[in-house]
């Protein structure tokens, strides 16, 4: 999910123009893995212009994975910028892989005021009614909390319950998507409010 995120951001900056506001910021990011950032991440030579030959990834010794871990949180310090912050929305977090654990406490761990990751915001979706929700929260806060015991600036986890909602709020919603009048889509409403039972996401 979040090389999938990076991917789509390097290619709504590419799409607008921006490439040279990036490509010093991102080449001196990812210079220590750059090959296989080329693997996981193709489109990366669009900003780089640098069209490294893609090789099998190997596994990863713990020192390897812990710079592999760095250089990603590099690379969002270098794609996170003051005018153009991201918002990395990360779906499913019950199912969340340790890789993926450690680079999330990558993001949020303190660091130099002025590294562009403070232009980040991580939006989590979790399942209430799964039996591993509890656990990930738990090691959240954990991560979170033992970051930060040195540095007040590091917020700890903001959580907002999102419930189901009714038909009439589905309609609108619906209604606002395709910028019609709420009565001309009750039909399509309806078949979403059956086929999600009135979920937001």
């Amino acid at each position: 999910a979040v090389v999938a995120a990076i991917t789509n951001l390097i290619e709504l900056i590419d799409y607008n123009g921006l490439v040279h506001l990036y490509e010093d910021d991102v080449r001196e990011a990812i210079k220590e893995n750059e090959s296989s950032f080329a693997c996981i991440i193709p489109n990366l030579s669009s900003i780089t212009n640098r069209h490294k030959e893609i090789t099998s990834l190997r596994p990863l010794s713990s020192m390897a994975f812990r710079q592999f871990i760095s250089t990603f949180r590099a690379l969002f310090s270098a794609l996170c910028r003051r005018e153009y912050p991201v918002v990395l929305f990360l779906d499913d977090l019950q199912w969340m892989d340790d890789a993926t654990f450690e680079l999330l406490e990558a993001l949020v761990a303190p660091q130099d005021p002025s590294s562009a990751t403070r232009h980040l915001l991580v939006v989590g979706a979790i399942r209430s009614d799964d039996p591993w929700t509890p656990i990930v929260l738990n090691r959240l806060n954990e991560g979170l909390r033992r970051k930060s015991s040195d540095d007040q600036s590091i917020e700890s986890i903001n959580y907002v319950d999102v419930d189901n909602v009714d038909e009439s709020t589905v309609a609108e919603m619906v209604a606002a998507r395709l910028g019609m009048p709420k009565a001309n889509c009750s039909s399509l409403s309806k078949i979403v409010q059956e086929k999600t039972m009135g979920c937001p996401f």
